[in-house]
């Protein structure tokens, strides 16, 4: 399992020995197909009476009719509030020249030395990096002028390939170790995603995200019909999240994943005492940071160091962007002996390990540690947040939602951009207390928590901890909890 390697694996290397859902033939046609342990994994599942397995995975299965997981006729999801942006990601295609490089390189040892299709699919992939490199943060038209006669070039390439690997022999070794299957499966699934892209079904949106490499992705608009016919229509469906309520209520979350009717809802209350565990500070008297740029950057990372200094270290701080984590770190680790543990990288067990093993670490990160980090005891007392995580703007598949808000008659931000925001800011305090004796602070630098409107919305989607701006007083409560965990003095 590649997520519990102890160092980061190169995407080059990854791609060697791993086989994508595009590229696999399936167990009867290779001659792996007994001894692979996905396809051991899956046989369990098909026979079994409970499986487990991830979201993402689940939603690959709809996709497919049930094909891989088998017949079930009850589902429960946890952690449901991820279920409308996963099953964007599954429902929809991703195209770019990797898919065309990797093609052209295993047919390059498969056909006979001189044919001309490999060099053609590197050509094609290379016309489409170009053309799409423009929109990157965009959305973009499949049949506009700029990018409809690349992809229609791609789809002559890839259905000559298909038509090629059709007519070799189904003998011989290219057969035998699976080569030739697995080449005709990725070339059927590129060619399928080439001529849905070109003509793409309503509802659905394509845009090119921001990055080095410039891949054309297509999903719907609104997940929610998808979901309704090929999940809630077919069996008892349990969503199940800490953070599935907004402004404590169910409506906003329940109308995106399709269940605005014929639900029942059951409220269960935590078994933390938040009032008693935890603070909710929001440190209002620093300067907005929409209008004060760098100046809310250097009076946000005061703020920090301060809090950090009282609490003896143990503080996990999330950021919302790489920019103010690295300003952090670097004057974290200018000011204090303690360990500064910084994301580099994917979430990685390995890291999370290392700050629950060293009680005065600090770990400084980006979205992915949001949620899933499980630190209870004594190595976590401060969790802090630089702003409020409002989703981006420029963001494609969030404007499509914005613009169908807008026409729908509601207004963007309370469906689109208020949900998003305090559900991931209610999963980053919820990494505070996560056993019924730990304690601590929850610090929010952003002084619009205290003053938007929409604070109401937000503070009623966060755990009932108790509220304060007296910046004292928090530091104060961090000094005492420190003085209990270690006989050593905090730093002042």
């Amino acid at each position: 399992d590649l997520a519990d390697a102890p160092v980061p694996i190169d995407p080059g290397l990854k791609s060697l020995v791993t086989v994508a859902a595009q590229e696999c033939p399936g167990a009867s046609q290779c001659r792996f197909g007994d001894e692979c342990l996905a396809e051991r994994a899956l046989d369990r599942a098909r026979s079994a009476q409970v499986v487990v397995t991830n979201i993402d995975l689940y939603c690959l299965d709809l996709t497919l009719g049930g094909g891989l997981l088998g017949e079930h006729d009850a589902v429960i999801v946890d952690e449901a509030h991820e279920l409308e942006a996963i099953a964007s990601r599954t429902l929809g295609l991703e195209l770019g020249r990797r898919r065309f490089g990797w093609l052209a390189g295993q047919l390059r040892g498969l056909l006979v030395s001189g044919s001309d299709e490999p060099a053609r699919l590197d050509r094609v992939g290379e016309h489409l990096h170009a053309a799409l490199t423009p929109f990157a943060g965009k959305r973009v038209d499949p049949a506009g002028p700029d990018v409809a006669g690349v992809l229609a070039a791609a789809d002559d390439a890839v259905a000559g390939v298909v038509d090629v690997l059709r007519q070799l022999p189904d003998t011989g070794v290219a057969e035998r170790d699976g080569r030739r299957p697995r080449c005709l499966q990725a070339a059927s699934s590129l060619l399928t995603d080439l001529r849905t892209a070109r003509t793409p079904p309503a509802g659905q949106v394509a845009w090119v995200p921001e990055g080095n490499e410039a891949v054309l992705h297509l999903a719907p608009v609104d997940v929610a019909p998808a979901l309704t016919t090929l999940m809630h229509a077919k069996r008892t469906t349990i969503l199940t999240s800490a953070t599935l309520s907004v402004g404590g209520s169910l409506e906003p979350l329940a109308a995106r994943l399709g269940l605005a009717e014929h639900r029942r809802v059951l409220r269960v209350a935590s078994p933390f005492d938040y009032r008693n565990q935890a603070l909710l500070y929001c440190a209002a008297h620093l300067p907005d940071p929409r209008r004060a740029g760098a100046d809310f950057d250097a009076a946000a990372i005061e703020e920090l160091a301060a809090l950090v200094g009282a609490a003896g270290g143990r503080t996990l701080a999330l950021f919302t962007s790489h920019r103010m984590l690295r300003l952090a770190a670097e004057a974290l680790r200018s000011r204090f002996p303690w360990t500064v543990l910084v994301q580099d990288g994917p979430p990685s067990p390995g890291l999370i390990e290392q700050f629950r093993d060293d009680e005065q670490a600090c770990l400084l990160a980006t979205m992915g540690y949001w949620q899933g980090v499980d630190v209870p005891g004594p190595s976590l007392s401060l969790v802090a947040v630089d702003r409020i995580p409002f989703p981006p703007l420029r963001d494609p598949l969030l404007d499509a939602r914005r613009e169908a808000a807008r026409e729908g008659g509601r207004t963007p931000f309370e469906v689109v951009d208020l949900p998003i925001a305090a559900t991931l800011l209610a999963q980053g305090a919820g990494r505070l207390i996560r056993s019924t004796t730990d304690r601590g602070v929850v610090a929010v630098l952003d002084p619009r928590l205290a003053r938007a409107s929409y604070r109401p919305a937000i503070l009623a989607s966060l755990p009932r901890m108790r509220r304060v701006i007296d910046g004292d007083e928090v530091r104060r409560y961090l000094a005492a909890l420190a003085a209990e965990r270690s006989p050593e003095p905090a730093a002042p």
